[in-house]
């Protein structure tokens, strides 16, 4: 199990396979993760997050901030100026 957090802070990551990372993640602007297996961890994004897989923890969409995939998400909040796709989720804020 992988602790502390994870900053995205430009560019693309492609996250493939089961993850155990439970940090706190952030997608900064201009960046993009794309998760194909799994992540354990909250996600903050103000950048692009495209889910594929399954992400276990809450996402939360900041101004500016995408979500979008074909996966599944643990919990969704969207703040003012953030989008999301309608995906699968646990639950909705």
């Amino acid at each position: 199990n992988l602790g502390g957090g994870m900053l995205r802070g430009g560019g693309k990551l492609n996250i493939a396979g089961d993850n155990d990372f439970s940090g706190r993640t952030e997608v900064a602007s201009g960046a993009e993760i794309n998760v194909h297996g799994q992540l354990s961890c909250d996600v903050s994004v103000y950048g692009k997050l495209i889910v594929d897989g399954k992400v276990f923890g809450r996402v939360k969409m900041n101004n500016g901030g995408m979500l979008s995939g074909t996966g599944t998400v643990g919990a969704v909040k969207v703040l003012p100026g953030g989008t999301a796709a309608r995906m699968k989720t646990t639950v909705v804020d």
